[in-house]
């Protein structure tokens, strides 16, 4: 084992993933996680096409593949009062469809297969975020205003048009894809403060008040699998958080990338891996902490800051309403360079 011991907060993709990298690097790792597993999370639930050969190449192709329900190709953008406001178009790659509730689950059974340890139940405080040898991946930033508001449930019994469908309305938009035997995700993002009515009761209301009712009736009737509810609010998409010149962040830490691109669990993973060879330098000897946090830093901003710009700016595009009729008639007409943007986004 490595002289220095690492020691990450969260046990999300981020912080699972860098856990399973570094110990099979041979670094003494131990992952504090708030929760336990398995457990719902609130993410779009998909894999983009980028990600094919870096599974394998950071060695989780198999895991991922064990946990996926299938791949996808065909996507569906719909534009919610926009009259026949759908457009189409076919990934360049067929990508994963995967459950975190799944997927978490079994990453963390393959960080302690690794030697790795993992202490469920463990709430580490914001503070110690600078200690020397602590990687923060406990989820995100909180946005200093109101923010946006995700909400995931899995449904069972839900008809779908393509493999990924994305519905967007006033100020939200709510991705679909399946990701079990007759069990649908439905994941959306909303400008909101909280959900009215708290809890399950409350999405349907979330769905009518951003013009989404359409989609609201489509689902209405479907079974709700048990405990997939979640949500979480505040979700701060402004800026990437660089911290100090003594905090290393990884994933969703460090920053969020707009969950339309389908990227969110492609960032957890990849950062993770960016993040893993500095934090092995560190833990054998080869680079103190400060050098360390500012070669990450270094990593992932170049990795992901041009990505999240996109990203905001696709984001901010979709949800406004005024751009929902010719953001549509340009789909219908084949003039969004569909391919393009997501090779941006995936890059």
């Amino acid at each position: 084992m490595s002289a220095r011991r690492i020691e990450i907060v969260g046990g999300g993709l981020a912080g699972l993933a860098l856990g399973i990298f570094l110990q099979r690097r041979g670094v003494d790792v131990v992952v504090h996680e708030a929760g336990r597993y398995p457990r719902h999370r609130v993410c779009g639930e998909f894999l983009s096409p980028r990600d094919a050969g870096f599974l394998s190449k950071c060695g989780l192709e198999d895991i991922v593949q064990e946990c996926a329900a299938g791949r996808a190709i065909s996507v569906l953008w719909e534009w919610a009062g926009a009259g026949a406001g759908v457009g189409r178009f076919t990934l360049n790659e067929p990508a994963w469809r995967v459950s975190r509730y799944v997927l978490d689950a079994q990453l963390a059974r393959e960080l302690v297969a690794v030697g790795g340890r993992l202490i469920c139940g463990a709430r580490v405080e914001q503070d110690a975020a600078g200690r020397e040898g602590l990687v923060w991946a406990a989820g995100r930033r909180r946005a200093t205003q109101c923010g946006w508001v995700g909400v995931k449930l899995h449904l069972r019994g839900v008809q779908l048009r393509a493999d990924l469908e994305m519905i967007t309305g006033r100020g939200a938009y709510v991705g679909l894809c399946q990701v079990g035997e007759n069990e649908v995700n439905v994941s959306g993002l909303f400008r909101a403060s909280n959900v009215p009515g708290g809890k399950e009761r409350g999405w349907p209301a979330l769905l009518r008040s951003h013009g989404l009712g359409g989609l609201c009736e489509r689902l209405a009737g479907n079974d709700v699998v048990e405990g997939s509810f979640c949500a979480v609010s505040h979700l701060d998409f402004s800026t990437i958080n660089r911290g100090g010149a003594d905090r290393c962040a990884v994933g969703d830490a460090f920053g969020m990338i707009a969950p339309l691109t389908g990227n969110g669990m492609s960032v957890a993973l990849e950062s993770a891996w960016l993040a893993s060879e500095p934090l092995v330098d560190y833990a054998e000897g080869r680079r103190d902490w400060a050098g360390t946090c500012a070669e990450v830093r270094r990593r992932l901003s170049r990795a992901f800051a041009l990505r999240m710009r996109v990203a905001r700016l696709c984001q901010w595009l979709l949800c406004a309403g005024w751009t929902h009729a010719p953001l549509s008639a340009a789909a219908q007409s084949g003039l969004v360079p569909w391919g393009r943007l997501y090779a941006v986004l995936g890059s």
